[in-house]
């Protein structure tokens, strides 16, 4: 029927998981050990783990950025996790189209209360190395906090769309002549103080 999402029922590392129809990827961070191996996930910078059934940064230096990625090259895509930011966080979130050579990649970042980035947004920013970026879109959020968030960002074509808890709040169109068309999905953070971290859980490549 019209509105009602498609869904699948898959196991993942022994979990029974529900998932959209056309998922190609799914992470639940259920491991046999605890904690477990971050593969297929790899580190670029900062520390990162797989506890708790989440992936987590560690305590990185401060003044610096934390990346994992995954490897896969991908075309029309949308990428979704359940992101968690500490108290004081300035800032961090999901990437699509990441290139690992270079770090190019769109990402979609949370920026919660007290941020010196926000506070309260979510800002869409086109990276064209792992430090260098540029500001595509900025919108207000609700209260962010330190609770879970779902964050979904669809890469179709040159546009971008985000959804922030099930709910529309971004959308851009990248005018480059060479937009960024494939790539792998990140997790990412600046780590202003010692004490910012960022969790995530349920990510999934699913259908654009």
């Amino acid at each position: 029927a019209m509105g009602l999402s498609i869904i699948a029922l898959i196991m993942i590392n022994g979990t029974l998981s529900v998932v959209p129809v056309g998922t190609l990827f799914v992470d639940n961070f259920t491991r046999s050990t605890d904690p477990g191996p971050l593969s297929p996930w790899v580190v670029q910078a900062g520390t990162w783990s797989v506890t708790g059934g989440m992936l987590a940064s560690g305590t990185n230096t401060p003044g610096s950025y934390g990346y994992a990625y995954l490897t896969n090259i991908w075309t029309d895509y949308s990428a979704q996790a359940l992101i968690r930011l500490s108290s004081g966080t300035f800032g961090g979130g999901l990437t699509t189209r990441l290139n690992p050579t270079t770090g190019a990649r769109y990402a979609a970042w949370i920026y919660p209360e007290g941020s010196m980035g926000g506070p309260n947004v979510l800002k869409l920013l086109k990276f064209q190395t792992w430090t260098v970026f540029t500001l595509m879109q900025q919108v207000s959020l609700p209260v962010v906090g330190t609770n879970g968030h779902t964050l979904k960002l669809i890469a179709r074509g040159n546009r971008l769309v985000a959804y922030y808890d099930g709910a529309l709040v971004a959308s851009y169109t990248d005018p480059d002549a060479q937009p960024f068309l494939t790539g792998g999905i990140g997790l990412e953070l600046w780590s202003a103080a010692t004490a910012d971290t960022l969790s995530a859980d349920d990510v999934l490549r699913g259908p654009p």
